[in-house]
């Protein structure tokens, strides 16, 4: 056998050893990258006067500019805020947006979200009440927002993210009040029922366990 075939008799060997692994490389690269999660266009208000908007379609305005949104899993999508904060938009158990931010030291915050169109008639969102104040002495939480002010209140109570809180809707009772029952993931804990209620004036009353 010659040297020019000893070499052309190599080069082949080698094209067959390597073509398995490129064929894996090109169908590796032609793989479609995961779907980004679908996060309804909401409003909603944050800690340290954040502001966040989406559209329904994969934008992102934060504080009325755009911020570039990153996949996490199949139901949450982040974004980086000033100041080292990171906002998390994600769908809950219950099937209903969640947004929160994490700060500097993992410091974790809840976030409160508004309907647009009943945002320019609906009460500001306040900070969850003292626990020894009485209702009285608490402002009217408009009905949009007081889903969103009930999980805040049980992610508190239980030291746990807001999207692991499960709602119905608000019900009306006939004496005047609301009142939103669910469930809390408590992880190995199970799961622990709940309802809030709120007084005939809208103001936040209690949080009741079984």
């Amino acid at each position: 056998m010659t040297t020019k075939t000893t070499i052309l008799t190599l080069a082949a060997a080698l094209a067959c050893a390597a073509a398995p692994a490129l064929a894996a490389t090109k169908a590796a690269a032609a793989k479609p990258a995961p779907a980004m999660p679908t996060i309804p266009a909401l409003n909603a208000s944050c800690p340290a006067g954040l502001m966040i908007a989406t559209d329904g379609a994969g934008a992102v305005r934060i504080n009325g500019k755009a911020a570039k949104p990153r996949r996490v899993n199949d139901k949450t999508v982040s974004a980086a805020a000033q100041g080292g904060v990171v906002v998390s938009l994600s769908i809950g158990e219950d099937g209903q947006p969640v947004v929160s931010t994490t700060g500097p030291g993992r410091a974790h915050a809840s976030c409160t979200l508004a309907d647009p169109a009943a945002a320019a008639a609906a009460t500001p969102a306040v900070a969850p009440p003292p626990a020894r104040a009485t209702s009285s002495s608490q402002p009217s939480i408009a009905p949009v927002l007081r889903a969103a002010y009930c999980r805040n209140e049980v992610a508190g109570k239980f030291s746990i993210k807001p999207e692991s809180v499960s709602m119905d809707r608000p019900i009306a009772e006939s004496g005047g009040g609301t009142r939103v029952e669910g469930t809390a993931n408590l992880g190995s804990e199970g799961r622990k029922a709940f309802t809030c209620q709120f007084d005939e004036t809208g103001r936040w009353a209690e949080l009741k366990l079984p």
